[in-house]
């Protein structure tokens, strides 16, 4: 069994497939999706903490402890598209795992998001550091609701099914029967 880790499965019946990518770096996750415009990325997290690199222990703590502003990421990545070209870019990410999916779930999910990030572009900041651009998410972030469960999210509403509590960046990969 994987213990703490999700396991993903993908969708069994794709007419027209294409990959996503979900990154884990340290113990963080985002998602990466093939657009019109390379690649994008996306990754959720605490405002203060994620967006504005305020990493000292309080900030810490309090985005722990109690639900603070979330934060909605987003970044471009040229090609490959492929998990190399994923890791190539993104040098920190630890691990990168391809996920088949739809590819009209893909363009769905893309304007579902790009569409959320332009509604509060006036919250906008960027944070060279990860290489994003940042703006206020509507779901406060809580030790309850992370980076790694909106990944998950992310993920079922691109037709996959996910297996475990999605607390920690441990993702493994299993092919549907």
């Amino acid at each position: 069994m994987t213990g703490c880790a999700t396991t993903i499965v993908p969708p069994s019946d794709i007419r027209e497939a294409g990959h996503v990518f979900v990154v884990k770096h340290g113990r963080s996750s985002s998602l990466v999706i093939p657009s019109n415009e390379g690649m994008l990325r996306y990754a959720y997290g605490d405002w203060a903490f994620y967006a504005l690199g305020k990493t000292d222990i309080w900030h810490g703590i309090a985005a722990l402890l109690w639900p603070t502003q979330g934060a909605l990421g987003r970044g471009q990545l040229t090609g490959p598209e492929s998990a190399e070209g994923v890791r190539t870019q993104l040098g920190a990410a630890q691990t990168v795992r391809a996920v088949r999916v739809e590819r009209a779930r893909i363009a769905a999910f893309e304007r579902r998001m790009e569409a959320l990030f332009h509604s509060r572009i006036g919250t906008e900041v960027e944070n060279a550091r990860h290489g994003m651009r940042f703006v206020h998410h509507p779901r406060p972030y809580t030790y309850w609701w992370n980076s790694n469960h909106a990944v998950a999210s992310w993920l079922r509403e691109l037709g996959c099914t996910t297996q475990g509590l999605s607390f920690r960046a441990a993702w493994h990969v299993r092919e549907p029967p």
